[in-house]
């Protein structure tokens, strides 16, 4: 289920809580207290959660209409900063939804302990709009 934010300024994040919760406090310590964080999670998010395709799929139609609604809220001008505690199946599914020429560019955050908490990991964007990685190399188009 997506839960929409109460506020919608500032940075455009997306906390995807499935495999664990991420508290909104740990991506405000990111980005500030003035984002806009959306949040798509079920009732009880548990390492184990998934168990066979039709999550996925049902998955993959929650991330494309997070995707649009986020869009249309926050313009296309957008990027969206994507705090993932997901399996790596769900992370490949993300990749295979997102559509390079029409959604919004991503940075995605990875949690590390080791550096304070989740950090800038890498963006995706159109490379044909001169999408560009954290260390300056082109982003190939997904």
């Amino acid at each position: 289920m997506l839960h929409e934010p109460a506020i919608r300024s500032g940075a455009a994040a997306l906390n995807i809580s499935l495999s664990g919760t991420i508290d909104d406090s740990r991506i405000l310590s990111v980005l500030g207290n003035d984002a806009s964080i959306w949040t798509l999670t079920i009732d009880k998010p548990d390492n184990d959660f998934l168990k066979g395709r039709n999550q996925l799929c049902r998955f993959r139609q929650a991330m494309r209409h997070a995707f649009d609604e986020i869009k249309y809220m926050h313009g296309q001008n957008t990027m969206l900063h994507l705090f993932p505690c997901v399996p790596v199946a769900v992370a490949v599914e993300i990749g295979r939804v997102w559509m390079p020429k029409a959604d919004l560019p991503l940075r995605i955050y990875d949690q590390n302990r080791k550096n304070g908490g989740f950090t800038a990991a890498f963006d995706i964007r159109d490379s044909e709009a001169g999408g560009q990685t954290n260390d300056g190399r082109t982003e190939a188009s997904t």
